[in-house]
């Protein structure tokens, strides 16, 4: 190898070696580049995996509170049925009754009729009793009046002989 070509490998390899170092240099600032947004890039990953757990926590805990919720609304519910199927016999028990009433309501309405039917009839009876004692009584004045006439004339039982 001669000298020219020994020069030119030599600066090509120099050359070479300078265009390494360049490239190196250039990587090692795009390496700090990368690791700059690497770094920016897990920090702001980090908060948002912050966020997210603080979200989910959140989540969490909103499920808790909508299951106790849910099991207190159940309950309401079961509570409610219960006093509802109470209000239903309630009413069908009322409806009954009302039924009873009016059953016994239509008896007592028969047995006033028939009491009233009675006592009209019994009315009837008096008035006719009462002119019937009227009737007596005028009678028995008559024959009082006639008795006491009979006795002061004296006639008390022995005839008068002018007769």
């Amino acid at each position: 190898m001669s000298n020219d070509e020994f020069d030119r490998q030599m600066n090509f390899i120099v050359e070479q070696q300078a265009q390494f170092a360049s490239d190196i240099l250039q990587l090692r600032e795009v390496q700090a580049k990368t690791e700059n947004v690497v770094a920016r890039l897990a920090n702001f990953t980090l908060e948002g995996f912050k966020d997210v757990n603080a979200k989910f926590e959140l989540l969490v805990d909103s499920q808790i509170s909508l299951t106790e919720a849910q099991a207190r609304t159940e309950q309401s519910f079961e509570d409610l049925n219960v006093k509802f199927n109470a209000l239903v016999n309630s009413q069908f028990d009322l409806t009954e009754a009302h039924s009873r009433s009016q059953e016994d309501s239509k008896e007592i309405n028969l047995k006033i009729k028939a009491l009233v039917e009675s006592q009209r009839i019994l009315c009837e009876s008096l008035a006719r009793t009462d002119q019937s004692l009227k009737s007596t009584d005028e009678k028995l004045r008559h024959l009082m009046t006639l008795a006491e006439r009979y006795f002061s004339e004296g006639r008390n039982g022995k005839r008068d002989s002018s007769d």
